[in-house]
């Protein structure tokens, strides 16, 4: 049975720790303690549903 280890690694693939490393720079997460998360604000948008109310709309669709 063959081992992972025997494997070819493809010539395309990236180099160790270069994937986490992209993650690492496209996650912009800057909360801690304080920080609002960065969707907090969707529920108070002029002309948007608040979410309370689209869980509304959905529960009272007819079945």
């Amino acid at each position: 049975m063959a081992q992972p280890e025997d494997r070819t690694i493809p010539s395309d693939l990236a180099p160790e720790g270069a994937t986490a490393a992209l993650y690492d720079d496209a996650d912009n997460l800057d909360l801690d303690a304080g920080a609002a998360p960065h969707d907090g604000d969707l529920d108070h948008r002029p002309g948007t549903k608040t979410r309370q109310a689209r869980k509304a709309e959905i529960s009272n669709r007819p079945v």
